[in-house]
């Protein structure tokens, strides 16, 4: 951990005597070595004026003239987007003063930027951005800009806000949303603050000034919107719990001395900061500054965890200080920048404090001084030298800020170290001009910096994506990819050997399912590093899903890497996973890794469905966490084929899932395509469109398939195929499904495999199969005549799975119709080979599906976590089942069980004596509710005589809970 400070002037600059206050500072997502900066003062120099830039992560700094509007810059704030590298300003221009909207993907490039948006009678822009992960417009850039504006009258708190900002033509859609709507007394406070969660959760911040004089008297009020502010009245989702209207008032009535007042030479009035932790949004974290005098001026810090609807008492309280910014990092860290007036009796001093708390500041927060230095505003001669804000951002476990103060060169002025890029003298406490000689006076500079959570080569990652190896995921916290599941450092293969790399990513292989052999699979991960020097262990675990939305992740194994001081990237050893006759091939594999210095953030995946309720940022957020979808189909020009998916309610409550899907634009288009909810609806496909599953069950499964007839290929295509579960608005879940162009041997092989897991999968759960049949599907696959031998087989092929089908239809309903594929399997010929591939493909996906359902109708124990969390939310939510002698030691064993689950410290074999330590208590709920007492009597019977088996045991558990929760949903 450590801090760099810098005052960020370039040398070239070393002669500049300016008032460079109220900075902001933005990093970008993509490359976080490049950082754009801003400083409101005249600048000597041509127009447009600049703003200041570096490229290797502010360690140095130049200027770039991009802002319109003349020599000298006003209020400026930036941002870059997330995935887009685009980087949006707002400013007030110093020819005209109207308020500019701008944008450009290159920052380093020559301006002017871009003009969105131009309209008068606006004070302070403050700019937000993020790239959009799921939905609608995945890869799109929605900006907000907060804004004082004064065209409409005395409401003036406003967000101008676009959902489509880098790609859309000028205006980009920008819209302006009214946020107050309460009466002011002629106009509401200048700072108006956005902040965004990834989710697409938007929350503002604003004075709702009621009366204004000497003091002005104020509403705290935050506002909310749930769906990235897209519908037609935005920020109307957060609503008063006192007065009903939109916006929560945080704390009313507070007083604020005028804007004319002065704490030393510095004006107060207006300062507010919000933040949303990026791993819940319904936490988040506000600053304010009110006080009625300049003696009683105080920051206040709040938290609200419930979406700003209820908020703490005061958690923090700084008197005499301005300019608030507040950040929350990727692990939940609080940074707090803030300036504070000090008098130690030599006169007064501006002392910039940057606090950090992991705990809420319940205990004393990690407070480094980054500069103490005189209330002389030396060759500016006018109040508010500093100005009304200064500003830090977090991205992943690190925060950046960027402040304004008096830039004498004393090493005492800066405790925790500094460095100048302009000339100075530090022994003299004397700047000097560019010739190096020359004195220059004292006067306002910005100053950077970074604390750097962990150093670059104790940070370890796992990448979410490659394209090649100079394109690919470097650690970035969040990731810069929607589709992490699909190309990330996490595979499986057949084999004992990680395989052939290709544009530096490793394919895999699809597992294989079976007993003894069979069924042995390798999963391999490559874990990476930006920087050597030391030796590290790096433990990593392995996990596994089925392919679908919804699902718990169990582990299949840890082991721990050692760096060597010079490796910047390992593979793991193999990992040995079996998947048993009975399980499916469709699978999902992760990984995630932990550091003494680099833990990963909690939760972790094991037991957990990423995802639910909030959208699958588990792996996103977290560097330290890879999953991959292992579900590929290899497929030939006019093919036909299907994908199944398994879709499960991982709510605790019963809900309509929607799952929304499409196909990315660049890729061909699947023409004669369905989506079908097996026993349910069925309708063309059409990528962005979706499909219900109406009223499903808490731990409930349906399936969709996917079909497709006639598809199109060239060599080397790939069409990912994306599928989204939907909260509301939101996406919380994805997987896909990849048709991969393939040779008709490659198709061959994959459909034989597949094949002889099906066949196994049927024996492991009853079904005749016979020694003979096995042995020759493993000889055919070992062909390398694989196409004639397919040929001269076709009739055994048909009849050996014809007859398993019949045999598993006399014990199950007929949900899915397979007599076309069964027709055209006794039929392959030569000439209709490719139907009959078709045929024979979508006939064995069918029946794997068959054997899934029927085995789910057993027991699932990748599920048993799951319930143990609903059998904790139903006894502790319902006061008839609270209120139980027995409820609150049930309880307790049910965390200790829960919390101890994903760290690997109880485990599945642990689940019986678990069911034993709540029977007390489920005989007394049994009890308590007459009017189910019988059946749930019946299911409690059950209970007790499945503890042999735990399958049997996850489902009579399940179906217990099940009872339970439906007489209370009624």
């Amino acid at each position: 951990m450590a801090i760099t400070l810098i005052n960020i002037i370039p040398n070239s600059m070393s002669g500049e005597i300016e008032r460079d206050s109220e900075p902001d500072i933005t990093v970008n997502p993509v490359n976080p070595l490049e950082i754009a900066a801003s400083a409101f003062g005249p600048f000597t120099g041509p127009s447009p004026s600049p703003i200041f830039i570096s490229t290797d992560g502010g360690a140095t700094w130049s200027q770039n003239f991009l802002l319109p509007g003349g020599s000298k810059t006003g209020d400026t704030s930036m941002r870059f987007g997330g995935n887009t590298g685009v980087l949006y300003v707002g400013i007030l221009r110093s020819d005209t003063g109207n308020m500019d909207i701008l944008r450009t993907n290159d920052f380093t490039g020559p301006g002017p930027l871009t003009v969105l948006i131009d309209r008068a009678n606006e004070d302070q822009p403050f700019v937000q951005a993020a790239t959009a992960l799921g939905g609608s417009g995945v890869n799109e850039d929605r900006l907000f800009v907060g804004h004082n504006d004064f065209n409409p009258g005395s409401q003036t708190a406003s967000v101008d806000l676009s959902q489509d900002a880098a790609t859309a033509p000028p205006p980009a859609g920008i819209t302006t949303a009214r946020l107050e709507v309460r009466a002011t007394g002629g106009q509401d406070g200048p700072s108006i603050r956005p902040a965004i969660h990834l989710d697409g959760t938007v929350y503002a911040a604003y004075f709702g000034w009621r009366t204004i004089g000497s003091p002005n008297v104020s509403d705290i009020v935050v506002v909310r919107d749930d769906n990235w502010a897209s519908g037609a009245t935005p920020f109307r989702d957060l609503l008063d719990s006192g007065d009903g209207l939109a916006g929560q008032i945080v704390a009313s009535g507070v007083q604020i001395a005028s804007l004319g007042t002065l704490l030393g030479t510095q004006r107060i009035g207006s300062q507010m900061s919000i933040a949303v932790d990026p791993r819940d949004s319904q936490t988040l974290y506000l600053a304010w500054c009110d006080g009625a005098t300049a003696a009683t001026y105080t920051i206040h810090v709040r938290r609200s965890t419930d979406g700003g609807q209820t908020w703490s008492g005061d958690l923090r309280t700084i008197t005499t200080a301005i300019n608030c910014a507040i950040a929350i990092s990727s692990h939940g860290k609080v940074g707090l920048l803030y300036q504070q007036l000090g008098n130690p009796g030599t006169g007064n001093r501006w002392r910039t404090h940057f606090e950090m708390s992991s705990d809420g500041f319940a205990t004393a927060p990690t407070d480094l001084l980054l500069a103490d230095v005189p209330d002389q505003n030396g060759t500016y001669g006018g109040a508010n030298p500093i100005g009304d804000y200064a500003n830090v951002v977090a991205l992943g476990k690190d925060f950046y800020g960027i402040f304004s103060a008096n830039n004498t060169p004393d090493n005492a002025n800066f405790p925790n170290g500094i460095t100048y890029q302009r000339n100075a003298n530090f022994a003299t406490h004397q700047l000097l001009d560019t010739d190096g000689v020359t004195p220059v006076g004292v006067s306002i500079d910005p100053f950077f910096f970074h604390w750097n959570e962990v150093p670059p080569n104790k940070e370890f990652y796992l990448r979410d994506w490659t394209n090649n190896a100079a394109s690919h995921d470097i650690g970035q916290e969040p990731s810069t990819y929607p589709w992490f599941y699909q190309k990330s450092d996490v595979w499986n293969r057949n084999s004992n050997t990680p395989g052939p790399i290709v544009d530096d990513w490793y394919a895999g292989d699809d597992p294989t399912a079976g007993s003894g052999a069979a069924g042995d699979n390798y999963a391999f991960a490559r874990i990476n590093r930006n920087d050597t020097g030391t030796k590290e262990s790096v433990d990593i675990e392995f996990l596994s899903s089925d392919y679908g939305l919804g699902i718990p992740y169990s582990s299949v194994g840890n082991q721990t890497i050692k760096f060597g001081k010079n490796d910047l990237s390992k593979i793991t050893k193999k990992q040995p996973w079996h998947l048993d006759p009975s399980a499916s091939t469709h699978a999902c594999l992760a990984a995630q890794i932990n550091t003494t210095d680099d833990p990963l953030i909690l939760p972790g995946l094991s037991g957990n469905v990423p995802g639910w309720p909030f959208p699958d940022l588990l792996v996103i957020n977290d560097n330290n966490k890879a999953q991959r979808n292992l579900h590929v189909n290899h497929v030939i020009t006019d093919m036909d084929g299907v994908t199944i998916m398994r879709i499960r309610n991982a709510a605790q409550h019963t809900r309509d899932m929607r799952i929304r899907y499409d196909i990315p634009e660049i890729k061909w288009p699947i023409p004669r395509s369905r989506i079908e909810v097996i026993g349910g609806e069925s309708k063309a496909f059409r990528s962005g469109d979706s499909i219900q599953l109406n009223g499903m069950k808490p731990g409930e499964n349906r399936w969709v398939i996917f079909s497709f007839e006639s598809v199109r290929v060239r060599k080397g295509t790939e069409i990912p195929v994306n599928f989204y579960e939907m909260n509301g608005n939101r996406v919380v879940n994805g997987c896909a499904a990849l048709l991969k162009s393939a040779s008709i041997n490659e198709v061959v092989k994959s459909i034989l495999k597949l094949q002889q897991s099906v066949l196994l999968r049927l024996k492991a759960i009853g079904i005749r199969i016979s020694s003979e049949v096995i042995n020759r599907g493993f000889s055919l696959l070992k062909s390398t005549s694989v196409k004639a031998d397919y040929l001269k087989n076709r009739s055994w092929c048909g009849d050996t799975l014809k007859e398993a089908a019949e045999s598993l239809l006399l014990e199950n309903n007929k949900l899915i119709s397979i007599e076309k594929e069964l027709k055209l399997l006794a039929s392959i010929s030569s000439d209709i080979l490719v139907k009959a591939l078709s045929a024979h493909s979508i006939f064995l996906k069918k029946l794997d599906c068959w054997i899934t359902m029927a085995l789910l109708a057993e027991g699932d124990m990748a599920c048993i976590l799951s319930n143990v969390n609903w059998q904790i939310f139903l006894f502790s939510s319902h006061d008839q089942l609270l209120s139980m002698k027995s409820t609150e030691q049930m309880l307790k064993s049910a965390g200790r069980f829960a919390s101890r689950y994903p760290l690997g410290k109880v485990t599945n074999k642990d689940f019986p004596e678990f069911i034993k330590d709540s029977l007390a208590c489920f005989r007394e709920a049994t009890s308590a509710m007459p009017n189910i007492s019988t059946s749930l009597g019946d299911k409690l019977g059950k209970i007790e005589g499945s503890m042999g088996s735990l399958r049997s045991l996850q489902k009579a558990h399940y179906d217990f809970l099940l009872q339970i929760s439906d007489y209370f949903e009624g």
